[in-house]
């Protein structure tokens, strides 16, 4: 296999390492993005490096839109129609992250569990373990103890951290981008949106989980992302390329 640009090895171990753009060099928390693939075998660490470096990849995007986000003017309130729609944007999200679990397959075997202290990077303890799919019965049991959570603190119209991280977090995705007034009083309803949102999602899993065809929805006015140019441009691209080299201008016209 040939060497990926940001493969490295210290010792007998396999790194990430890739430097940080210039264009967020100065705002990013790092110098430089290098961590441990855990494998000391080239051809494993070539696969996982390029999954890691798309993962850095995105990472340095989402970087992006939310220097863009901060750019913008703060804006003092969310309408109730954005507010629907974030919360059918995370609606979206969370049963996507549910289809992704299950391409991967259920596990037969419990899985271990990884003890976590406040400076544990679960990123890089994924890369260095690999992802194991949690088994049918504990994905189910986490969901419903989310789920007990969830409606509880909704019921009494509670919002905790984890919702109010939630709503700073969905504000810088692409297609929402919203620089909301720390002050706003958007902050707690859009929470409170997203909570229902997890209790639909929820309830929508359970259906999952019984062998019910559940469909995620796409959300209105949202186009489906794609990661490669239109056609009629890359056409464009590779004529002049081909012009470059031996081509005559009556075969490229």
């Amino acid at each position: 296999m040939p060497k990926h640009p940001r493969l490295c090895r210290r010792g007998a171990t396999y790194y990430h390492r890739a430097a940080i753009p210039v264009d967020i060099a100065d705002s990013y928390p790092k110098t430089e993005e290098t961590f441990s693939l855990g494998t000391k075998d080239h051809q494993e660490a070539v696969r996982r490096v390029r999954v890691a470096a798309a993962e850095v990849d995105r990472k340095f995007e989402a970087h992006r839109r939310m220097l863009a986000q901060k750019a913008k003017p703060p804006l003092k309130e969310l309408s109730g129609e954005e507010i629907k729609r974030i919360g059918e944007v995370y609606y979206t999200y969370l049963l996507e992250e549910d289809e992704a679990i299950r391409s991967e397959q259920f596990s037969e075997e419990e899985r271990p569990t990884i003890v976590l202290d406040d400076d544990a990077d679960v990123n890089e303890i994924i890369r260095t373990h690999g992802f194991r799919p949690p088994n049918f019965e504990g994905y189910a049991e986490d969901k419903d103890a989310i789920d007990e959570l969830t409606r509880h603190d909704y019921a009494r119209g509670k919002v905790n951290s984890f919702y109010k991280g939630e709503a700073e977090e969905v504000l810088t995705w692409e297609g929402i981008s919203v620089n909301l007034d720390p002050a706003s009083p958007s902050w707690r309803k859009l929470a409170r949106e997203l909570q229902a949102a997890t209790i639909k999602a929820t309830k929508a899993v359970r259906l999952r989980n019984e062998g019910e065809v559940v469909e995620t929805p796409r959300v209105p006015g949202q186009r489906p992302e794609s990661r490669v140019p239109l056609l009629s441009m890359a056409v464009e691209q590779w004529v002049e390329e081909k012009a470059r080299t031996s081509w005559v201008a009556k075969t490229k016209r």
